[in-house]
């Protein structure tokens, strides 16, 4: 099994800034170079939960590095999640992937700031959201946004639930009120504010209105060992959860069926505690909350018979006591024992003792990390306890600067040297990074460094709030509070039955380079054996050809670098001949599925700001022409057009360029999508697939995408035709009363969606079509991700009404827009392909590129202003046999304190990271 992790430069970033990093791809079981895979992806998915970016990277020896460019025609504002694997990973699901959450901000120098605090009450039964509001500017910080018109809307996710224009106050204050339904999802709660004065529609913020009903929290109970056992002294660990999903601080008391009070107990972090108590038999016990609310809960049944395991393990011992409570009392003749775990390895097997159920465990034995105990009776699992072993052998780093402040411009030059526990020098690979103290915010807890990513996130389910807390322990209860996490979130470990079990062939394979695989196949999908294939492409000039195996699959490796091109595949028979039935396959990427967790609201960088953040906003602002950042799918008004662009070959019904969004063949190209799904989900703001439906379309029966962005319902074309999806629908309902120069979606009982007489527009009612879409939402996005982008030259967006007025033949029920797909061939919307061919677009493989960071030899008269926030990036740093390396750099035109942070491993499976400052004059 494998881990990465990601050293990135920064923790947020703005619209145009480059995203860096370098990717420690290590081995389970030490952390030491993994030698499985040598391709690792690396991908950017939004809170909608779209991909956004991917990229795939060689990885050699364990290690690679690469940068994301985030740039306005790509990217939106809004929140996104980093995250990173190898093809070998997905067997092993998500717990293991690497995954970082980050904010993507708009550089403005007119934004709005807010000052937002939200509260919940109860009136008339019903729970009311008070939203309390301050607009400030941000360019002059003291200076309200004053009795300006604005659209105020509540939304739970996509629906809005509250809509009014409002006025705000001379000191810039909104206050609004809604009642809440009682099953609301307080996760996805958000605020938007438009401005509604002339000039001023661009004035947009969204504020997530993060709300914790103190009645929806929720308490958990999860016995030391996994069960409360009758008469036996038990460690209970607990976790309480507000409604936003987080740890919530609680206060209670533990109490017996006849009311009497038996223990406290107190959160001590992140919602987390634990209590010592021994139940009786026959009773049950009720939890009972009396901070932040009365409420409660039952706590596990009592077991009468069973086991208990107690660990104790102090955190500066050399000796960990494993103690087997009621094991005296098994009648068993199987043999009993006590196995210890690490990173899915055993370290520790001893037979148990019945007698004397307690052991003491040397720590040294395990690795660093979360080591599980299970106790067995034969192959049958009855206890499993998690702990935290820290043999304090993570790597030495220190940092020496050759002087002690710095002036702006000035040239820096950085020591570095690596020493492992006993003091020796370390050979490693290591990256760095420099960022200005007023515009990054310091990761001063360790949330993002590489000993919380490999030794806590990976090894744990679900999310960890500040894994940083409990790898650098600065406090005297941070150990404890370990304690409690794997009491609680470590409460199940492994799934005995499937380790014991018989091996499974993996899913996915081991990615060592790129290849391309598939199979060849005659008209009933029988594997013809021997087959010629042959694989070519334009951009670079490349042929080669190979034949297929006795089941008719083929291989080709040593592929060129290809960029934005595609391969064409070419089978035939074994005797050479024209391959006049069949088809010739290839084996695509399977992406690992977006996790739910990535709508989690991330404040935007306006939202209750610290100078820090504002100052990183601001300095952006200040390089950039904020004209040009208009594409942001905030509001698609704004967007100017400024030469129009023209499709060859567009059956645009606006006419050639006369559309609000214009995509040619060279945007696509360098969007680095792959299909056309990819391609309108970059490109459009809002674009959402809602599922599919059937229609007639000229004589012709076929199935259509149901597709929105923003308010817009959409019509979506290729080549003039409806855009086709190759799904098997016979379920689907048929809109009928079909004219030969339309559509129509005219129901015979009700009017669920409209259609159009003119031959030229379908655009459906969203809202009708919930009982009508028996085709999933992810049916219709796996049928368009069919459409590669090799045969596409153009994508056409109208959305405005001086284009959409054209084609509408009276005031339209809701709004729609039109996207115009133009091919090559100009037959995209015919399905059938000659067989034996196909073209396929591999995801290209990242060329790495270097960090630029000025030279000040000489102080110049004039010159552009230098405010990088990432002040040097240096991803490949290996430190010799003294352990030693050194790098140098030039400081920007603020220079008041940055921090460094380095990461990195050596060929053991040490890793190390280390935080250091460097100061002004």
């Amino acid at each position: 099994m494998e881990k990465v992790y990601l050293h990135t430069d920064k923790p947020y970033y703005n619209l145009g800034d480059t995203l860096w990093f370098k990717a420690y791809l290590v081995d389970r079981v030490n952390l030491s170079a993994s030698r499985l895979s040598g391709l690792l992806y690396v991908e950017l998915d939004n809170d909608s939960t779209q991909m956004v970016r991917r990229v795939s990277i060689k990885v050699k020896d364990g290690i690679a590095w690469g940068q994301i460019p985030l740039p306005a025609t790509i990217f939106r504002e809004g929140g996104y999640t980093l995250r990173a694997y190898t093809n070998w990973m997905q067997n092993f699901g998500e717990d293991y992937v690497f995954s970082q959450r980050f904010y993507l901000g708009l550089p403005a120098k007119e934004a709005w700031l807010v000052k937002s605090a939200v509260n919940v009450n109860r009136v008339d039964d019903k729970d009311v959201v008070n939203v309390d509001l301050k607009l400030t500017k941000t360019n002059k910080l003291s200076s309200p946004v004053a009795l300006k018109k604005v659209d105020v809307r509540i939304y739970e996710g996509r629906y809005y639930l509250f809509k009014e224009v409002m006025q705000t106050g001379m000191d810039g204050s909104l206050k609004f009120s809604q009642a809440l339904k009682a099953k609301i999802d307080g996760r996805v709660l958000r605020a938007r504010i438009q401005s509604l004065e002339k000039g001023e529609a661009d004035k947009i913020v969204q504020i997530p209105l993060t709300i914790n009903r103190n009645q929806n929290i929720d308490l958990q109970f999860l016995p030391e060992g996994g069960n409360l056992v009758k008469g036996l002294k038990s460690i209970v660990g607990f976790k309480a959860i507000g409604e936003d999903g987080k740890g919530t601080p609680v206060l209670g008391t533990i109490y017996n069926g006849k009311g009497d009070e038996i223990v406290s107990f107190a959160t001590i972090h992140n919602g987390m505690g634990s209590f010592e108590f021994t139940p009786k038999a026959g009773e049950g016990y009720t939890a009972r909350l009396s901070k932040p609310i009365v409420k409660s809960f039952e706590l596990p049944k009592i077991s009468p018979v069973g086991t208990v395991m107690q660990i104790t393990n102090p955190e500066q011992g050399d000796a960990l006591t494993v103690t087997l409570q009621g094991a005296n009392n098994l009648t068993t003749d199987t043999a009993c024992y006590l196995i210890g775990t690490s990173r899915g390895t055993a370290y520790y097997t001893q037979k148990v003792d019945l007698a004397q159920p307690a052991l003491s465990v040397d720590k040294k034995l395990f690795p660093t990390g979360i080591a599980r105990f299970t106790f067995f009776i034969g192959k049958r699992p009855l206890n499993e306890r998690a702990v935290f072993i820290d043999n304090h052998d993570q790597l030495n780093i220190t940092v020496s600067t050759n002087h002690t402040t710095y002036r702006k411009r000035d040239s820096v030059s950085l020591a570095i040297a690596v020493k492992d526990k006993s003091g020796l020098p370390v050979q490693g690979e290591f990256s760095l990074a420099v960022t200005d103290d007023s515009q990054v915010r310091v990761d001063s807890i360790g949330n993002y460094g590489i000993g919380a990513s490999l030794l806590i996130n990976s090894e744990l389910r679900g999310n960890v709030e500040e894994p940083g807390y409990y790898i650098n322990r600065k406090d005297k209860q941070a150990w404890e509070a370990l304690d409690n996490l794997l009491l609680t979130q470590g409460w199940t470990g492994y799934a005995w039955k499937n380790i014991f079990a018989p091996l499974r062939k993996p899913e996915f394979i081991m990615e060592k380079e790129l290849k391309i695989t598939g199979q060849v196949t005659n008209l009933v999908s029988k594997p013809i054996p021997n087959a010629p294939v042959v694989i070519s492409s334009q951009k670079p000039t490349f042929i080669a050809s190979t034949n297929a195996d006795a089941n008719g699959v083929y291989e080709f490796k040593n592929l060129p670098k290809i960029d934005s091109g595609s391969f064409f595949l070419q089978a035939s028979r074994k005797e050479g001949k024209k391959l006049t039935f069949g088809k010739v396959t290839v084996d695509k990427f399977k992406a690992l599925p977006i996790p739910a967790m990535v709508r989690d609201a991330i404040l935007p960088w306006y939202v209750n700001t610290d100078s820090t953040q504002l100052n990183y906003v601001r300095r952006v602002a200040e390089k950039q022409d904020e004209k040009n950042l208009k594409l942001t799918g905030i509001i698609l008004k704004e967007v100017q057009i400024n030469a129009k662009k023209i499709i060859k070959g567009t059956l645009n019904r606006f006419g050639p360029g006369n559309a609000d969004l214009i995509f040619d063949e060279e945007d696509i190209k360098k969007s680095a999508t792959t299909n056309l799904y990819e391609l309108l989900a970059q490109k459009i703001p809002g674009f959402r697939v809602a599922g599919s439906v059937k229609i007639m379309f000229k004589g012709r029966e076929m199935v259509i995408p149901l597709i929105i962005f923003n308010k817009y319902c959409v019509d979506v074309r290729i080549d003039g035709w409806p855009l086709p999806l190759n799904i098997d629908a016979p379920g689907l309902p048929l809109f009928p009363d079909s004219r030969e120069n339309g559509l129509t979606g005219r129901h015979p009982t009700t009017d669920i969606a409209e259609g159009f007489q003119t031959g030229s527009v379908i655009a459906w009612d969203m809202s009708g079509f919930h009982g009508y879409m028996p085709n999933t939402a992810s049916e219709a996005i796996d049928a368009l991700s069919e459409y590669k982008l090799p045969g596409i030259i153009g994508v056409e967006v109208a959305y405005s009404r001086k284009y959409t007025n054209r084609i509408y033949p009276r005031p339209p029920m809701f709004d729609f827009a039109v996207i115009e797909i133009t091919t090559k061939n100009g037959v995209g919307w015919y399905g059938d392909r000659p067989p034996g061919m196909v073209t396929y677009r591999p995801l290209p493989i990242l060329q790495p590129q270097e960090f630029y960071s000025p030279r000040y030899k000489v102080a110049p008269a004039a010159i552009e202003p230098d405010y990088r926030s990432t002040i040097y990036w240096e991803p490949n740093i290996s430190t010799d046999q003294n352990g030693r390396a050194r790098v140098s750099f030039y400081t920007s035109d603020i220079m008041d304190k940055y921090t460094i942070k380095i990461a990195g491993i050596d060929a053991t499976g040490g890793i190390g990271d280390g935080t250091f400052r460097i100061k002004g004059k």
